[in-house]
């Protein structure tokens, strides 16, 4: 579940707790009035003649603050779908602005299913492995590759 959905679950449970607050208020009124008709106390004075039971106060209080807890999480996932376009408007920027070596390079990584031993990148490309790993460097800079050490030699994943 994706936290856009989270949010809105929360939100429609807000609404449930608030609906069945409502109910139990209307509920708890009528039955105070009947239980206190005859009561003697000034109407000032009585507890039962407030205008929202303290049961009530409580529930519309939780159905608030899980309402704001919906919209918050709205709010965030919205924020990071738009994070992760921006990153990935810049990751296709990158791309298309490689030339020559580094090109080579990134497109040996992705024939190989986006992973590749270093290694195998210096035997299967024209590169001495100096070369290699001065334009993984590169690549690894620009956001386009990562390395991981695996023994003696390096993993390259492409990052997507």
């Amino acid at each position: 579940m994706n936290i856009r959905t989270l949010g809105f679950v929360f939100i429609l449970f807000a609404i449930i707790i608030a609906a069945f607050t409502a109910w139990v208020t209307d509920d708890i009124k009528k039955l105070n009035s009947f239980l206190h008709k005859d009561c003697t106390l000034p109407e000032d004075v009585c507890p039962f003649n407030t205008l929202m039971p303290p049961e009530s106060v409580v529930g519309f209080g939780i159905s608030v603050i899980m309402a704001a807890f919906g919209i918050l999480l709205i709010i965030i996932s919205r924020k990071d779908s738009k994070g992760k376009m921006v990153e990935t408007k810049k990751i296709e920027d990158a791309i298309e602005a490689l030339t020559g070596d580094e090109k080579a390079v990134y497109d040996t990584i992705l024939a190989s299913n986006g992973t590749i031993f270093q290694s195998e990148l210096v035997e299967k490309s024209t590169l001495d492995k100096v070369k290699v790993s001065r334009v993984l460097d590169k690549l690894e800079g620009k956001g386009l590759i990562e390395r991981k050490r695996r023994g003696m030699s390096n993993v390259i994943i492409v990052r997507r």
